[in-house]
C-alpha cells in the first residue's frame, strides 16, 4: 500500500449499494425461519418432583408410626440376650453372621431379578452375552464355591423373563453383537 494515500480524501461514502428494503427482508427471513423450526413443547413432567415428594411421603407415615408407637410390640428381654451373645464375637464375624441371616431372609421380587440380570448383561463396554460376562468377572475375581450356582441362577433369571416377553433378552439388547466379539 502506499505510504502516501489519504483516505480522508475518500471521504464518508459507501462503495457498495443495497436495495432500500434489503435488511427488512432479511430480518423478516429469518424470523420466518425461527419459526418454521420451532416446534411447540409439551409439558415435560417432573418426575424427580415427583419422587422426591412421594419419599418425603413415606418417611413421614414411617416416622408417624414409630412416634405414636403403632407398630407391633417385641419383647425386650431377648434383645438383652442377643448382645450379650454379639459381644464375645470379634466385629468380623458379627458382620458374617448380620450378612448371613440378611441374606437368608432377603425376599427378591421380578425387579430385583431384573437388576441382577442387568448387571450380569453389561460391560464397561456395553451389553454382552452372558458368557463373556460370567467369564469377564471370574477373570478379575476368581472361581468361589458359589460360582457356578450363581451362574445357573442367572440364566434361570433370563429364561424366566424371555418367557414372560416372549423372545430372546439379547434381541433387545443394542450392540450386543458387536460388543460380545470385540
Amino acid at each position: 500500500m502506499k505510504e502516501d494515500f489519504d483516505f480522508n480524501r475518500i471521504g464518508k461514502r459507501l462503495p457498495y449499494t443495497t436495495p432500500d428494503s434489503f435488511l427488512d427482508d432479511i430480518e423478516n427471513n429469518v424470523w420466518e425461519t425461527v419459526k418454521q423450526e420451532m416446534q411447540p413443547s409439551r409439558p415435560k413432567r417432573n418426575f424427580r418432583l415427583w419422587y422426591s415428594v412421594t419419599g418425603g411421603l413415606v418417611a413421614a407415615s414411617i416416622a408417624l408410626l414409630i412416634v405414636f408407637n403403632l407398630l407391633p410390640h417385641h419383647p425386650r428381654n431377648n434383645f438383652e440376650d442377643v448382645e450379650k451373645a454379639f459381644a464375645n464375637l470379634s466385629s468380623s464375624d458379627q458382620d458374617y453372621l448380620f450378612m448371613k441371616e440378611f441374606v437368608a431372609n432377603a425376599v427378591y421380587d421380578d425387579y430385583d431379578r431384573l437388576v441382577q440380570l442387568c448387571d450380569a448383561l453389561a460391560m464397561p463396554t456395553g451389553f454382552c452375552l452372558l458368557e463373556k460376562r460370567f467369564v469377564d468377572v471370574t477373570i478379575r475375581y476368581g472361581v468361589h464355591t458359589a460360582t457356578i450356582d450363581r451362574w445357573k441362577k442367572i440364566l434361570e433369571i433370563k429364561e424366566q423373563f424371555e418367557n414372560q416377553i416372549g423372545c430372546s433378552i439379547y434381541s433387545l439388547l443394542p450392540g450386543i453383537v458387536e460388543n460380545s466379539f470385540r
